[in-house]
C-alpha cells in the first residue's frame, strides 16, 4: 500500500512537470458582456490548447450553478453557452480549466431589463496605394451589411458584397473614404480580416486581422491612391545597359587612343633630345680633345725651363720675353681648364640624362639597361678626366 502511494506521488509530480510544457497556447476565457438581464444566454469564448477538454464552470459565491465541457478547434478556439434562466441575481464567476491551466472572468445578472442595443466599435485604418487598388474585406456570416464609398473627388468605384464579404475597387487617383459596417442580432465573437491590394500586384500594400465581440463594427479606411510607379520594360533595360557598355566602351578606346598619341609623342621628343644629347657632348668631346692637343703643342707651350732660368736675379720690370710668354701661358692654360671643365660638366649631364630618358622610354631590352647604363657613366668620366688633364 506504501509503494503504490509512492508511485501515484511520482505520477503527480511528473505530470506537474510535464504538463506546462504539453501546451504551447496559454489558457483564457471571456464572456461577450459584462452584465445580463436573467435569461439572458451567456456566451463564454476563449483560446487554448489545440483540441483539448475546456472544463467551464460559473459559481455564484463559491457555489456550482452551471458547468460544461467545450473541445477546443484546430485553431485553439472554443465557445459555449449558458442559459441564465431561473438564476439568481449577483456576481458570477466563470472558470475554465484544462488540466492544470486555469483561466478566470466575471460577469454580473440583474433583474431588471437592460438596454440591448449598443454602440457600433468603430475602427480606422490608413493605407496607400497605386491606382487601381482594390480592398477584401470578410467576416462571420450576417445578413446585416452596409458598404459605403466617398471619395475626395469625382473619382470611379465599384462595390459588390456579400454576408461574408465586401470587395471594393478604387479607379483613379484620389482619397477615398471606405466605411463597412456589420450588425448581428447577437453578440458574436469571430474574426475578420482584410487586404488592400495595389495595381502593380505581389504582396498586398496592406492587410491586418483580429477578433471581434459584440453586435455592432464599423470599420473605416482612408485609402491614398497614388500613380502606379512606371518601370522599364526588360527590353528597354537590355537597351539602356547595351548603350552605357558602348559609351563607356567608345570612351575607354578614345582615351587609349589618346594615351598611345601621347606615348608616341613622348618617344618621338625622348628620341630628339637623346640624340642632341649625344651630339652635344660628342661635339665636347671632341673640343676638349683638340683643346688638350693645341696647348700640348709647341706653338703654344714655351720653354718654361728656360723661361724661368731667364727670370732669376732679374727685377720685375726686366722681364724678358721668354718670361712674358710664361706668365701669359699659364694665364691662357688656366682659363682653358676653366672652360674645359664647364663644358666637361654640360656633356657629362647630357649622357646622363640621355642615357636615363632613353632607358625609361625607348624599347631596350631589360638585360641591356645596366650595361647601357654603365657605358653613359665610363663616357662621362673619360670626359671629366680629359677635361682635368694638363
Amino acid at each position: 500500500m506504501i509503494k503504490l502511494s509512492y508511485l501515484t506521488l511520482a505520477a503527480i509530480v511528473a505530470t506537474l512537470l510535464i504538463a506546462p510544457t504539453a501546451y504551447a497556447q496559454p489558457l483564457t476565457v471571456a464572456t461577450n458582456r459584462l452584465t445580463y438581464t436573467i435569461g439572458d444566454k451567456v456566451m463564454v469564448a476563449g483560446s487554448a490548447p489545440v483540441d483539448s477538454m475546456v472544463d467551464i464552470q460559473i459559481l455564484l459565491g463559491g457555489q456550482l450553478v452551471a458547468r460544461d465541457v467545450s473541445k477546443s478547434d484546430g485553431s485553439g478556439r472554443y465557445l459555449s453557452t449558458f442559459n441564465t434562466a431561473g438564476w439568481k441575481e449577483g456576481n458570477y464567476t466563470v472558470v475554465a480549466s484544462v488540466d492544470n491551466l486555469f483561466a478566470t472572468t466575471t460577469f454580473r445578472l440583474v433583474n431588471i431589463e437592460v438596454e440591448k442595443s449598443e454602440a457600433a466599435q468603430t475602427y480606422l485604418f490608413t493605407y496607400s496605394a497605386s491606382a487601381p487598388a482594390r480592398i477584401n474585406f470578410f467576416f462571420p456570416y450576417t445578413v446585416d451589411v452596409q458598404p459605403a464609398v466617398k471619395p475626395m473627388g469625382a473619382s470611379l468605384y465599384r462595390v459588390t458584397y456579400s454576408n461574408t464579404d465586401v470587395a471594393v475597387e478604387l479607379v483613379d487617383v484620389d482619397i477615398y473614404q471606405v466605411s463597412i459596417n456589420i450588425t448581428y442580432p447577437n453578440p458574436i465573437v469571430g474574426k475578420v480580416s482584410w487586404a488592400v491590394f495595389s495595381a502593380s500586384g505581389g504582396a498586398p500594400s496592406g492587410c491586418d486581422e483580429f477578433f471581434i465581440n459584440g453586435t455592432r463594427f464599423q470599420f473605416k479606411f482612408r485609402i491614398i491612391l497614388q500613380l502606379a510607379p512606371q518601370y522599364p520594360s526588360e527590353e528597354e533595360i537590355a537597351k539602356t545597359v547595351v548603350a552605357h557598355l558602348g559609351s563607356e566602351l567608345q570612351q575607354q578606346r578614345e582615351s587609349l587612343l589618346k594615351l598611345a598619341e601621347e606615348l608616341k609623342v613622348d618617344r618621338a621628343n625622348a628620341y630628339t633630345f637623346s640624340i642632341a644629347s649625344f651630339a652635344v657632348a660628342s661635339a665636347i668631346f671632341i673640343y676638349i680633345v683638340k683643346a688638350y692637343s693645341r696647348e700640348s703643342s709647341a706653338a703654344y707651350i714655351p720653354p718654361i725651363e728656360e723661361a724661368k732660368e731667364n727670370k732669376k736675379g732679374k727685377p720685375e720690370g726686366e722681364l724678358g720675353e721668354k718670361e712674358k710668354l710664361l706668365s701669359k701661358n699659364k694665364l691662357y692654360r688656366m682659363k682653358a681648364k676653366r672652360r674645359r671643365l664647364t663644358y666637361a660638366s654640360v656633356a657629362t649631364a647630357a649622357i646622363m640624362s640621355s642615357a636615363l630618358i632613353a632607358v625609361n622610354t625607348l624599347p631596350i631590352p631589360q638585360a641591356l639597361i645596366p650595361a647601357f647604363l654603365f657605358a653613359a657613366a665610363v663616357a662621362a668620366v673619360i670626359i671629366v678626366a680629359l677635361a682635368f688633364a694638363r
